[in-house]
């Protein structure tokens, strides 16, 4: 049996059990249901209009690399209000647990991504009024963290809050995150947003890095120096496999790219 398999199964099982959960508004039956569609397809993890990027990222690698992993915790979640993942503790707060899914979120998401980012937050619930700004953010270290104690053998954090002036460092940084990929490592990005916007993604100027997302496939240019020359990848972002440049037929130079580029994590089993 597949290691699929085996967390299809819990999912169904945990469908047909009885029981109130910790979380008064989160239905088992369709939770069991997203939960069984995210290790069939990890893509349909989904932040909808949350700004739960960093957990999205997260837990879109885990049902992809440990999808018995994925739903054991989604189940405990419901059950327990907590889980644990290798050393990663997820307790999210009791406005989380008792609201519903907010601005458009499935069952499966609100209480895994919900869950985590709450997690982390002494003062600032993700479910509150501040929850689709400071309560949502995730900062590489905090992403990292979540990777190494969830038992990913390899973690390298290449990402930063802050942009390198010089090209030759960014073509470097996108290098690198190339060199892993062909190695077999998933592969996170922290970018600017714009990059996704087929308006704005070729600005010359980033204000900063505000968004997570997970490179599906090779990165493709014509030379680590070739600024001038295009880029192109698919990547995991709101529930979809989305091209970078946003329109084939709108090339998206490197050197554009790379200004809204803050670098990766790098994560194996």
């Amino acid at each position: 049996m597949t290691d699929n398999q085996t967390a299809n199964n819990l999912a169904i099982n945990f469908a047909a059990a009885t029981g109130a959960g910790a979380w008064p508004n989160i239905d088992r039956a369709k939770l069991a249901l997203e939960l069984r569609l995210r290790i069939t397809s990890p893509s349909n993890v989904n932040q909808a209009k949350t700004p739960f990027c960093g957990p999205a990222a997260f837990w879109h690698v885990l049902a992809g690399e440990k999808p018995i992993t994925y739903v054991q915790a989604g189940i405990d979640l419901y059950n327990n209000g907590e889980c644990t993942i290798g050393s990663l503790k997820i307790k999210p707060g009791d406005a989380v647990r008792k609201s519903a899914p907010l601005r458009g979120t499935g069952h499966a998401d609100w209480v895994t991504l919900a869950g985590l980012r709450d997690s982390g937050n002494s003062v600032l619930s993700a479910a509150g009024l501040f929850g689709g700004n400071f309560a949502g953010v995730t900062v590489p270290g905090t992403l990292a963290d979540w990777f190494t104690k969830a038992g990913f053998g390899t973690v390298v954090n290449k990402a930063s809050v802050t942009l390198s002036s010089a090209p030759n460092v960014q073509a470097s940084l996108v290098q690198s995150a190339k060199t892993y990929k062909a190695s077999g490592h998933r592969i996170v990005m922290f970018v600017d947003a714009d990059v996704l916007d087929e308006s704005c993604q070729d600005d010359e100027v980033s204000l900063w890095p505000d968004h997570w997302i997970t490179l599906q496939t090779d990165i493709n240019d014509k030379g680590e120096l070739s600024y001038n020359d295009p880029i192109s990848m698919w990547v995991h972002s709101w529930g979809e496999q989305k091209t970078i440049p946003v329109v084939g037929t709108k090339p998206l130079k490197k050197k554009y790219f790379m200004n809204k580029f803050y670098g990766f994590i790098a994560v194996k089993v």
